[in-house]
This record gives structure tokens, C-alpha cells and sequence, in this order.
């Protein structure tokens, strides 16, 4: 269940994959120029009074596969989604 008072902020510890980036908002965007998997934690705040608060932690597998149409490369992501309970 989502609550909290809008705009939330969203900010990360850990490692994001090179190329991806989180916004304020909470949108992991971009494109990971690097395999492997990446952990860490994203905090969410809300702008309340008293402010809440909420944090997860996330791991992406950015994974190198091969167009078969093409036989270009194209990297893959999967990510999480967080809300202020």
C-alpha cells in the first residue's frame, strides 16, 4: 500500500551499472555499457510532515545477448519498483 505525501526523493547506495542512472523521481534510466550484477539500495522520502520514509534493496543482472535478426549485441536490465508503505 502507497502513502506519503508527493513529491518523493529518491537517492542510492551501492552501484548502479555504468551507463544507468536514478533520478529524483525514482526512474532508473540509461543503458549499462557493462555485464555483471549490481546491488544496492535506494531510499525513498516523502515531503510530509513528519516526513516517511521507506528503502529496498535491488540487484540488477545486465546480461550481453545476441540479436539473432541482426547479429548485434544488445544488453538487458530488469529492475525493482519501491513505495512508501
Amino acid at each position: 500500500n502507497l502513502g506519503g505525501s508527493m513529491p518523493f526523493t529518491f537517492t542510492y547506495a551501492g552501484s548502479l551499472p555504468p551507463g544507468l542512472s536514478l533520478s529524483n523521481s525514482g526512474l532508473i534510466s540509461g543503458t549499462p555499457t557493462a555485464m555483471g550484477e549490481y546491488c544496492f539500495q535506494v531510499m525513498v522520502s516523502d515531503s510530509g510532515t513528519p516526513v516517511l520514509t521507506d528503502d529496498g534493496q535491488f540487484c540488477i543482472n545486465v546480461l550481453l545477448a545476441e540479436l539473432p535478426e541482426t547479429g548485434k549485441n544488445l544488453i538487458k536490465y530488469t529492475s525493482g519498483l519501491l513505495g512508501i508503505r
